[in-house]
């Protein structure tokens, strides 16, 4: 018979959203779109003057692509207006790129330090950043916790038959189990036997005792298998006889 097999609760989504991970050191501006850098993941405090020095007039975030305006104010380049004139600041962009940082994630454990321009390279690989399962099962985890999930609990895993041998994703095993050809079944009538179901037709056809049959010797009785021998021998009427009489 088949095993039964718990689906994990994991299964039901988490109530979290997935993150694409180089935004997660960014904040958003006031236009909807990526600012600059959270000033919250720098390993020392801004002074009263680098707070006017890095900061982005629009969106309030550490400047990320810092550009220059011909009033002489700097802004994220994704936070410059339509049409606006402005030009790279590539001398803040090399001052802003320096500054020691931690992960965004450091809440959650990550212990990663460098600088904010390696923080965007971190965040492609740090294993604290939650994305949906790479094979679409709906469950949001981090990336270490996706390759546990993967591997040991998504229904949509590829896992093989016991029986057969052959590969199914774990949530069809259910039904497969109900037409798995090398199953061991018990017989549909009862006789007590169990056997692969794929002689099932066979032993129905040829063995079981509990199929009904009509007397082989003509009298139209219907009976199970099990039960010709005797029906034959001692109570069919139309079994052969010794006269009492001539012997």
């Amino acid at each position: 018979m088949a095993e039964n097999v718990n689906i994990p609760s994991e299964t039901t989504n988490f109530d979290l959203n997935p993150e694409i991970g180089r935004e997660l050191c960014r904040v958003t501006g006031k236009n909807g779109k990526l600012g600059g850098y959270m000033k919250d993941i720098l390993t020392e405090n801004l002074t009263e003057r680098d707070n006017a020095f890095f900061v982005c007039l629009r969106c309030q975030g550490i400047l990320k692509d810092a550009c220059l305006s011909n009033k002489g104010e700097q802004f994220c380049t994704s936070c410059t207006k339509r049409d606006e004139q402005t030009h790279p600041n590539l001398h803040m962009n090399t001052m802003v790129y320096s500054l020691k940082c931690t992960c965004p994630l450091n809440n959650r454990g990550c212990t990663w330090l460098g600088t904010l321009e390696e923080c965007e390279e971190h965040l492609d690989i740090c294993g604290y950043v939650f994305e949906k399962c790479i094979l679409d099962c709906g469950v949001v985890s981090s990336r270490d916790e996706q390759k546990i999930h993967v591997k040991n609990t998504c229904v949509q895993r590829s896992t093989v038959c016991e029986h057969c041998c052959e590969m199914f994703k774990f949530c069809d095993m259910f039904k497969h189990f109900d037409e798995c050809p090398k199953m061991k079944v018990e017989c549909s009538l009862q006789c007590g036997s169990v056997i692969f179901r794929e002689k099932l037709t066979q032993h129905l056809a040829e063995e079981c005792g509990q199929v009904e049959e009509e007397c082989k010797l003509g009298c139209q009785l219907l009976l199970p298998r099990s039960e010709h021998e005797i029906h034959v021998r001692e109570h069919c009427e139309q079994r052969l006889a010794m006269c009492e009489h001539c012997g």
